[in-house]
C-alpha cells in the first residue's frame, strides 16, 4: 500500500500539467498495468513490459469495478459497482 502511495505521488510530482487532458474516452487510459490508481492521456502512459502483477483487487481499475472516462476534458476514474440491497422478512 505505501509502495502504491509513493508511485502516485512520485508520479504526481514528475507530471506534465496536461496529463489528464482529453476530448473523448479512447484519450484515456490506467496509468499502469498493475493495480492502477488513476486516468491519465495515453500519450503520457509508460509502457511497464515484463511486470508480473498480483491477482488482487487492490484499486477501483481492478476486477472491474471501475472504469475510465473523459468527463470535462479530464481523465477520470469512475466506480461502477451497484450496491444491491435486499430485505429479508421473517414471516412469524
Amino acid at each position: 500500500m505505501m509502495l502504491n502511495l509513493l508511485l502516485v505521488f512520485s508520479f504526481a510530482l514528475a507530471a506534465p500539467a496536461d496529463y489528464q487532458v482529453c476530448e473523448k474516452d479512447t484519450d484515456c487510459v490506467p496509468n499502469s498495468s498493475c493495480h492502477p490508481t488513476m486516468a491519465i492521456n495515453k500519450k503520457y502512459r509508460k509502457e511497464d513490459k515484463g511486470v508480473m502483477c498480483t491477482m488482487d483487487c487492490r484499486t477501483i481499475l481492478d476486477c472491474g469495478r471501475g472504469e475510465i472516462k473523459c468527463e470535462k476534458n479530464k481523465c477520470v476514474v469512475k466506480d461502477i459497482t451497484k450496491l444491491n440491497l435486499f430485505v429479508v422478512f421473517k414471516l412469524a
